[in-house]
């Protein structure tokens, strides 16, 4: 009596550089998708920046910039941009985390793609989000009265910084993404660490009208 063995598991195809940019950028265009059809979240990527402006420009402009919200404008709006590209990242890891949740990530695991394509399309797919933040702050900016003083290549030049600041912020709130179990978790832990983060920089106000004990440190402000 003979045994009958089982049929082998076919091997894995490779994928080639050129199908694994292929498939990022598919699944690129499908995290662009979302974007479009999520309203709530273009909302709020339009409202924040807005909010932050007004804020602190109308309401703490006065006091931080000793009477004069033009000055305290100039100086502020790049700082804004950067605290509304912090809080704009805690997007990559909760949409990660609700596709993980929800299984998607498992049925893009049995399709004959890039093993990196999720999680890079995932992030180049934000950026997108990045970059309408980026505009509204800096249009709504113009609008109050904000403007470049340098030339134009310098300004492009510090939003490409900006954007590439973004592109590894958004890494760290991948990896809260994945290591979080579920959605409110990863909202709770990414919303605590940018809080922080922008409460100790000195992106809205100077530190040498702060109280003493209230200044920043020189190693902390580097």
């Amino acid at each position: 009596m003979t045994a009958i063995s089982a049929p082998l598991p076919a091997p894995a195809r490779r994928i080639s550089p050129l199908g694994g940019m292929r498939n990022t950028f598919t699944l690129t265009w499908r995290s662009v998708l979302k974007i479009r059809t999520n309203m709530e979240d273009v909302i709020g990527l339009s409202l924040q920046p807005i909010m932050f402006l007004l804020l602190f420009t109308y309401v703490f402009g006065g006091a931080i910039g000793h009477g004069s919200t033009h000055d305290y404008l100039q100086y502020e709006l790049p700082g804004l941009l950067v605290m509304t590209v912090v809080f704009a990242t805690l997007g990559t890891g909760l949409m990660l985390n609700q596709d993980i949740s929800s299984g998607v990530f498992d049925r893009f695991r049995s399709l004959p793609i890039a093993r990196s394509a999720p999680l890079a399309g995932a992030v180049l797919g934000d950026m997108v989000r990045y970059l309408i933040s980026v505009a509204i702050t800096i249009g709504f900016g113009l609008v109050l009265g904000f403007r470049v003083t340098t030339n134009p290549l310098s300004a492009v030049a510090a939003c490409l910084l900006l954007l590439a600041f973004a592109l590894a912020m958004c890494w760290v709130s991948a990896l809260i993404g994945l290591l979080v179990k579920t959605p409110q978790g990863c909202r709770r832990s990414g919303s605590s660490r940018s809080s922080r983060w922008c409460s100790a920089a000195t992106c809205s106000r100077r530190p040498k009208p702060c109280p003493a004990g209230c200044r920043p440190s020189s190693r902390s402000t580097r």
